[in-house]
């Protein structure tokens, strides 16, 4: 059986005479039962949750508010107002829950507030919230169609495809959101960053980099903002939901970042000199944008890839005909070691694990583990493989040639299908959803 939780409470109303300092007192007895869910029971979301409670008193209760708040009391999930609730009766409302995209303001209450005549009374649940498993649902692939347009196809796991959207501009990069169900691209000609619901099918909003070099180079999602770089020298926070600026770091005005990548404190962009063709790495405080430091590099970058340090990173990339992964510490601005790849230069990779990394050297395909400092060849191409993905609920990779994709089962390697395409392909986005 579900546990009841009877929450008395007495509080007074004081009423005022216009002509007399006397104070009087009318005390109101109230009562409240939470009769579902129980509480400190754990709900996964997203759910509709049904609460269901009853309410004992001898006042005249005007309305009754309900919500769903966490630690600071700010409603997470709007609030259900009932007027003139019956008391002594069961009282039923329902409230839909979303995924979260962070747990940090635990713990969480259902909030019962009760109204009556220029009072109110708060009476506050415990109870915990979790998401759902993500779930693979597919992928997004993009590629070129027509003149300066990108035609955006949906494959199911079953690789059952059906056409996206086919839109203006020639695909940079992309980004999703599985917690807004929203597809993020960049384009040029047009230069935009364009925001399309999964849902529904359609443009929610677009953005225009900033000038004077109205460009944008890389983009990444971190909780609920979506960063680009821009040739202007900046990097730039938006609202996943609208749109809006949220964050602009210090414009570089000699230069501007090739590859970004967010931490939990700080932003890094591999930042290309106009005037020398130098590299440096610009370290931002993610909270202000302020500059915290800079860093030359002799590293033709290709990626960042995240280490089991808070504050460290690596940098995947090439040196002296070489490929070169490097661990740098950005909170203390110095390189803690670095690992050459003899085999060749590293033309694109994609993170398996923290440290465990996939890389396409020439036509070959490699598995680097960076703390055993091992790097294994899995398989030869007869094609150079343009870009890796690697898909960690069914372990799958699949390998993006021009106009072909192939899939391997790791860690075995068995091709397990390959689709080729008329377009020529430009990238591949997963998509999860939380069921």
């Amino acid at each position: 059986m579900k546990s009841r939780v009877v929450v008395f409470i007495w509080f007074a109303v004081f009423v005022f005479g216009h002509y007399s300092c006397q104070k009087t007192e009318d005390v109101i007895e109230t009562y409240v039962e939470l009769i579902s869910p129980a509480e400190n029971s754990l709900i996964y979301l997203p759910d509709t949750l049904q609460i269901k409670f009853k309410i004992k008193t001898e006042g005249d209760i005007e309305s009754v508010n309900i919500s769903v708040v966490n630690s600071n009391y700010i409603s997470l999930f709007g609030t259900n107002t009932i007027d003139a609730p019956p008391t002594d009766e069961e009282v039923v409302t329902t409230i839909n829950l979303k995924p979260l995209q962070n747990f940090d303001d635990a713990p969480y209450y259902i909030r019962i507030t009760v109204n009556y005549h220029k009072v109110k009374r708060d009476i506050y649940f415990n109870f915990q919230l979790d998401n759902k498993p993500l779930v693979y649902k597919g992928f997004f692939l993009f590629s070129s169609s027509g003149i300066q347009q990108t035609r955006i196809d949906f494959y199911n796991p079953n690789l059952l495809d059906s056409v996206f959207l086919i839109v203006q501009g020639v695909y940079i990069d992309s980004e999703i959101s599985s917690f807004n169900n929203n597809l993020y691209m960049l384009t040029t000609t047009p230069e935009k960053l364009k925001s399309f619901s999964i849902n529904n099918q359609v443009l929610d909003w677009e953005a225009e980099p900033a000038f004077p070099y109205p460009a944008f180079t890389d983009i990444h999602l971190n909780k609920d903002r979506i960063y680009t770089g821009m040739e202007s020298g900046q990097i730039v926070g938006y609202s996943q939901l609208n749109g809006q600026q949220q964050l602009t770091t210090e414009m570089m005005t000699d230069s501007f970042p090739e590859k970004i990548h967010i931490m939990e404190d700080f932003i890094i962009g591999d930042y290309l000199s106009r005037i020398s063709g130098k590299k440096t790495l610009v370290t931002f405080y993610k909270e202000t944008g302020v500059k915290k430091q800079s860093q030359p590099v002799d590293i033709q970058v290709v990626s960042f890839a995240t280490t089991a340090y808070p504050y460290q990173v690596l940098i995947v990339g090439n040196k002296n005909q070489k490929g070169i992964i490097s661990q740098y510490h950005v909170q203390d601005n110095y390189f803690v070691a670095a690992r050459e790849i003899e085999e060749g230069i590293i033309t694109t990779v994609c993170e398996i694990t923290e440290g465990t990394l996939l890389c396409s050297i020439d036509k070959g395909l490699y598995l680097h583990k960076y703390a055993q400092n091992m790097t294994i060849k899995l398989i030869e191409f007869q094609e150079v493989p343009l870009q890796i993905y690697f898909e960690h609920i069914s372990r799958q990779i699949i390998v993006q040639f021009e106009s072909k994709l192939i899939f391997l089962q790791y860690p075995d390697m068995e091709e397990i299908s390959i689709i080729n395409m008329d377009n020529t392909l430009k990238g591949l986005q997963f998509y999860y959803q939380y069921d």
